[in-house]
């Protein structure tokens, strides 16, 4: 809820040209339009409501929701908000006049929504507006509603509602951070314009820079007549309506739009659901499966940023060592955990001069292997060409899913798959009983972004109940993948959280030293993370941090759990004794077989699809996993049977702060391992193997 006003005059118009030319072309608003809104930004004026108003109408739910309906539910009628013109003249095309003000009725940012939503709803007048926005027919008698108990305002019901605009940071300490979508609900003016695949106006958030103001801003599309209807798409820059039945990621994007909110309250069943769902298949009429357009090597070679491959005739010889150089290998790192921990001795030097070093420990990524190759051949970097394919999510995801592995959860890459997604929840529906007590596999996702770290951006979604309605707004700001979340976790018991179980996940380093041959360790040491609340499937907190994330590190607000795997081991032991189950059967039969599955299938193909061999390259990468059940059965069963092993993420040049304080010697370790060829604490998963020959 904002209220913006300038002095008349404060700014004029050139000046408001030249700082929003850009913003307002984009937006595709006609100049003519322009001084207009200056003005009435100017002087704050809202005056929407001189030309049109907000008429209610209903219809019979039967003719919305057209299958059998119980007996108390065939009077109810669903009420719905629109805006017709109400001047006598019309609204010409021609005439200036006709840009309009909408306010912001409160914004949000959508991981802080639940606490901002409670904030809205203590205040007696913003509750009231806010139900009413959502619910038309409140004071209806026939509405199935109770006008004296309004029903409770959900995050689907705000998300439903919801647009949103970026701000950029241009001087963020990282790409995750430089930009950031602030979300909204318009006032009950804008939030009353309906949907339309031919519409009559388009609004378009527009951010005042001189007040910092956010509005949002319509003009017609067409001259209108007296009592026309204004309406909008609400799936705008999806591509062209399209009368067709067929799901399309168009039709996704409606999805919250179709979602009636007094269906909300009127519906919960499985078939009611299944029937919303705009791309819900006929028999025959979707592919099954995946987009191919993921597995090509296009879709790998569209995140790939300057990267080079090295000249390999310039690297036939051997490559530097202890013995044949006479020294200690000099070792450049801007790294400050390899400044502070890495040994100097006999074997390693640091230096600060980069055109002086054997070996190139980088931060950041690098990516002219070819000049390297050509100017230094005998030079080490500690990066391998088209390693994205393990670090980046939604490449990592598309190779799994064409491998079928087994270690990764079904996964959609919700860009590009979006339609295929929503076509099998409706699939998924079909075939589960009630939802209420439906532990389908297919119930519950994880959502990510696949260009952000640090645990940002992700939520879960109950994709059987309203969940889709959030997942389909927020794709839409941010490229996004779902995966099956893993539902059925193994639980570990923490005694300061009452000696109830809590979800956690576990980190392995994976020592890469060579392609061609395959050539790679895992660090026997290992890493914990652990969630800080009872792990709960209750719909109260499905977005609740504590209780299913693990990632404490960056949450001001939550506690770090800190048990390293020395001590893990015999207290999970002892927890899981009597089930016959123990970690040294988890990291052999599980944890190895994936992490050995995870490196060949990085290398199966040749790049953009793979990474490359490339002599110079040695590399560390942290692989996060976790298990899980693959039944409830399973879950009180005994034993290791049914249970899983899954790759959450791999990451890049890993902080490993952490690791060099608490493991004497951990990063002589790991150079002795890569440079030297003297593995120190590691299982090694594979040597001398040479995958495939590419030529």
């Amino acid at each position: 809820m904002q209220q913006s006003q300038l002095e008349s005059g404060a700014e004029s118009y050139e000046e408001f040209e030249r700082l929003h030319s850009s913003q307002l072309t984009l937006s595709g608003l006609p100049k003519h339009y322009w001084p207009t809104l200056h003005r009435k930004i100017s002087a704050g004026i809202y005056d929407a409501g001189d030309n049109f108003c907000r008429i209610k109408s209903g219809r019979p739910l039967q003719e919305y929701c057209p299958h059998s309906l119980a007996d108390d539910q065939q009077d109810i009628v669903l009420y719905d908000w629109r805006v017709k013109v109400v001047a006598s003249d019309g609204i010409r095309l021609d005439e200036s006049d006709h840009v309009y003000l909408i306010d912001h009725f409160f914004s949000f940012l959508a991981e802080n929504l639940d606490a901002q939503l409670a904030e809205v709803m203590s205040d007696e007048k913003a509750r009231s507006r806010l139900e009413a926005i959502t619910f038309p027919g409140l004071d209806e008698a026939d509405s199935g509603l109770q006008a004296d108990k309004p029903p409770p305002i959900c995050r689907e019901h705000v998300w439903r509602l919801a647009s949103f605009y970026r701000i950029q940071r241009p001087n963020a300490s990282d790409a995750a951070s430089a930009s950031t979508s602030v979300w909204y609900v318009m006032d009950e003016f804008g939030s009353s314009i309906r949907h339309s695949d031919a519409p009559s106006v388009k609004v378009f958030p527009f951010l005042h820079l001189t007040s910092g103001t956010a509005y949002s801003v319509m003009f017609p599309l067409r001259s209108l007549a007296l009592y026309d209807e204004a309406t909008r798409d609400w799936a705008e820059g999806s591509g062209a309506a399209n009368s067709s039945a067929e799901p399309g990621p168009r039709q996704c994007r409606l999805l919250a739009e179709r979602f009636h909110p007094q269906l909300f309250e009127c519906f919960s069943d499985r078939p009611r659901l299944r029937r919303q769902l705009p791309c819900y298949p006929t028999p025959g009429s979707q592919p099954a499966g995946h987009n191919p357009a993921i597995f090509a090597p296009e879709f790998f070679a569209r995140h790939r940023v300057n990267e080079s491959l090295p000249s390999l005739e310039r690297l036939s010889g051997s490559m530097p060592t202890v013995a044949s150089l006479g020294r200690a290998l000099r070792v450049f790192s801007n790294v400050d955990f390899v400044v502070n921990y890495l040994t100097k001795g006999d074997q390693f030097q640091l230096t600060e001069d980069p055109d002086n070093a054997d070996i190139l420990w980088l931060a950041d990524h690098f990516k002219d292997y070819e000049g390297l190759s050509i100017a230094r051949p005998g030079v080490f970097v500690n990066q391998f060409p088209f390693e994205n394919v393990l670090s980046v999510k939604d490449l990592l995801a598309s190779l799994a899913m064409e491998a079928k592995a087994a270690w990764y959860p079904l996964t959609f890459n919700l860009e590009l798959e979006m339609d295929r997604f929503c076509a099998h929840i409706g699939e998924a529906l079909a075939k589960a009983g009630d939802v209420e007590d439906s532990d389908s596999d297919d119930r519950y996702w994880i959502v990510k972004p696949w260009n952000m770290g640090r645990g940002l951006g992700i939520f879960l979604c109950d994709a059987f109940r309203l969940g889709l309605v959030e997942l389909v707004k927020r794709c839409q700001a941010t490229p996004c993948i779902a995966s099956r979340y893993i539902h059925r976790p193994l639980l570990f018991k923490r005694d300061d959280v009452d000696g109830a179980g809590v979800k956690f996940d576990f980190r392995y380093m994976i020592i890469l030293r060579s392609v061609r041959p395959l050539m790679a360790y895992v660090y026997k040491n290992f890493w914990l993370r652990f969630s800080n609340n009872p792990y709960s499937l209750d719909p109260a907190v499905m977005q609740d941090y504590g209780t299913h994330f693990t990632v404490m590190n960056y949450q001001a607000d939550q506690a770090l759990k800190n048990i390293n795997c020395q001590e893990f081991v015999p207290l999970f032991d002892a927890q899981y004794g009597e089930r016959n189950l123990t970690w040294s059967q988890i990291e052999q039969q599980l944890v190895l077989p994936t992490l050995l599955d995870i490196v060949r299938l990085a290398v199966r193909h040749p790049p953009p699809k793979g990474i490359a061999h490339n002599p110079q390259s040695r590399a560390i990468y942290a692989a996060d996993l976790i298990l899980g059940w693959d039944s409830a059965a399973s879950a009180s069963g005994g034993g290791i049977s049914g249970l899983k092993c899954y790759a959450c993420e791999v990451n890049f040049c890993p902080d490993l702060t952490r690791a060099c304080a608490y493991i004497p010697g951990f990063m002589d370790h790991i150079f002795s391992t890569l440079f030297l060829n003297e593995p120190i604490n590691c299982h090694t998963l594979v040597e001398e193997e040479t995958p495939f020959d590419f030529k």
